[in-house]
């Protein structure tokens, strides 16, 4: 690769703290600001946090995440929080325990894994330059950052390792056992698939061609035909398709050698 791509996410995209919705939900979860609290309510149970929190914003289409895959956590960033600070805080909320994790510097919340032992942020480290690292919950600290190899269109290999990465989360789709993330970002050169695993913290990079840069903001992901496929589409077109390790990590590019493999 021959860009450096930054992950964006969350609060960044989202509306200012003065205009920002006190209500925000994701997956049957609610949080309703009142007042200086937070009312948390799961499909099950409700609780009060101090603070001015809400669900977290992912994508430029509104997506939001912040669910525990098992059903038990949400991950809630700042309300207030704006492009200006010094530290962030997220806070970690159970049925009967609120997780509180504040980190010196400007993060962004990108995923959690399935039992919420670790959450996955973006850490500003310079003008559009972003790094992942997974923080570990209980002690609210984060572990190294995650390096991701770039998977280019078939028939290339995956390259070196890459830096920071930069670009704009435009769409985002899980696996079928939801504890693989992939996220579409219109990166400076081209757009990119970031592959995130949930549960181990693997994460790839799979680069689509620098031709589609003038549409990736119109692309979306879906579910391919089978698992371990993931289908980029414009319009109904599947103009790419992303492999995953399991089947042989490759970028599928239609009108090619290597066609992606339709319904």
């Amino acid at each position: 690769m021959n860009f450096r791509r930054v992950l964006i996410a969350a609060v960044l995209l989202s509306l200012p703290p003065s205009a920002a919705v006190a209500n925000t939900s994701s997956a049957g979860w609610k949080a309703a600001i009142r007042g200086t609290d937070t009312v948390v309510r799961s499909p099950s149970w409700k609780a009060t946090v101090p603070g001015r929190w809400r669900v977290p914003i992912v994508t430029l289409r509104g997506m939001t995440a912040g669910p525990s895959l098992d059903g038990r956590s949400i991950v809630l960033a700042n309300a207030a929080a704006t492009g200006d600070r010094t530290t962030t805080s997220f806070v970690v909320v159970q049925k009967l325990r609120v997780q509180t994790i504040t980190l010196p510097g400007k993060w962004e919340f990108d995923a959690v894994s399935p039992d919420a032992s670790t959450v996955f942020l973006t850490e500003s480290v310079g003008e559009n330059s972003y790094w992942v690292h997974s923080v570990d919950v209980a002690s609210g600290l984060p572990r190294d950052r995650l390096v991701a190899k770039s998977i280019a269109p078939a028939p290339a290999r995956p390259s070196v390792d890459d830096g920071p990465m930069q670009g704009v989360p435009v769409d985002r789709v899980t696996s079928i056992d939801g504890k693989t993330v992939f996220t579409l970002y219109d990166g400076p050169g081209h757009p990119f698939v970031h592959m995130l695993e949930t549960a181990s913290g693997g994460v790839l990079c799979y680069d689509l061609p620098s031709a589609m840069r003038r549409d990736a903001r119109a692309l979306r992901l879906r579910r391919g035909p089978k698992d371990g496929l993931v289908d980029v589409l414009l319009s109904t077109k599947v103009v790419a398709q992303v492999v995953t390790p399991a089947l042989g990590p490759a970028v599928r590019v239609a009108d090619t050698s290597a066609p992606p493999v339709l319904k």
